[in-house]
């Protein structure tokens, strides 16, 4: 997909911005329909959707709504975990086959740009299963608590096997860089350096810190402890890449509010989505204002 939109910071362009709609589908679990009128709110011209299982994944197509590609400039999925499909297609599992099937009918009708993966729950023979299917495949960048993909070459030699762009978290690089003594904007320009033009779109957080403990690793930006650094990574990135790159915002909104949540009644669920939107906006002009 063209992404036909982008902001000029000064010199850096930077693509279509929006939430990743991860944590309002485990708090609130709305319909699409929902999804979308609070993205309008928002102001947000991207998203990613989750599609961690085969429920998840229907409900994007259940209703008769206009593709996400076509409603925002830009639209991506994030992919659940492969670890138990087996190396042959045809040892599938009649679940396994709905869940392909459920992924290849989001990504045709929403114009999915990209289907965020992480390395450590996808099998390396599960990445051309993927890509037959005509799922956008991209590999993102690990967080310190996961076995594999957390450094620039790593992420590099799976990209090349299986000739696959990238997502680069930047809250991820910036957990490894400071457990290894590392100035997390050099990490980040290094990772930009080494995927290049490959990269598909950024996943943007950063992290909240009380009395020296990590409480939140996925923080919006304007409650982010390390939110001047997160936005110096993201300016590294930028000026390494020759392109306008989409944003995901990745960080928790409605932070009082735990996952699965019962709403009380049609007031409070009205309330909770002015709120989330509200958070989403909030969270897409701290970015634009200190980029």
């Amino acid at each position: 997909m063209q992404h036909n939109i982008f902001f000029l910071m000064g010199k850096r362009q930077i693509g279509p911005i929006g939430p990743s709609a991860g944590w309002l589908a485990a708090k609130l679990a709305p319909l699409l329909a929902e999804h979308i009128s609070i993205l309008h709110r928002a102001q947000a011209t991207a998203v990613e959707m989750v599609c961690h299982n085969v429920e998840r994944t229907r409900i994007l197509t259940r209703e008769h709504l206009s593709p996400l590609g076509e409603i925002l400039e830009y639209a991506s999925i994030h992919l659940g975990s492969f670890q138990d499909f087996p190396t042959s297609p045809d040892l599938l599992t009649d679940g396994q086959r709905v869940y392909l099937r459920s992924l290849q009918q989001v990504c045709e009708w929403h114009k999915i740009s990209a289907a965020s993966a992480h390395p450590d729950v996808v099998p390396t023979h599960v990445y051309a299963l993927l890509k037959e299917c005509g799922i956008p495949v991209a590999i993102e960048n690990m967080d310190r608590d996961k076995k594999t993909g957390q450094t620039p070459d790593i992420i590099q030699e799976i990209g090349r096997k299986h000739h696959l762009p990238y997502v680069l978290d930047v809250q991820h690089l910036y957990e490894i860089a400071k457990d290894h003594n590392e100035d997390p904007v050099i990490f980040a320009g290094e990772f930009a350096r080494v995927m290049g033009k490959d990269i598909e779109h950024l996943h943007v957080s950063g992290e909240l810190v009380l009395q020296g403990k990590q409480v939140l690793n996925h923080a919006q930006l304007p409650i982010a402890t390390n939110r001047k650094v997160v936005v110096r990574a993201v300016r590294a990135i930028l000026d390494t890449t020759a392109k306008p790159l989409p944003i995901i915002l990745e960080g928790e909104y409605l932070i009082d509010i735990p996952c699965d949540y019962t709403v009380r009644d049609n007031g409070e669920r009205e309330e909770l989505y002015v709120r989330c939107a509200e958070d989403m906006r909030k969270d897409r002009e701290c970015l634009l204002n200190e980029i």
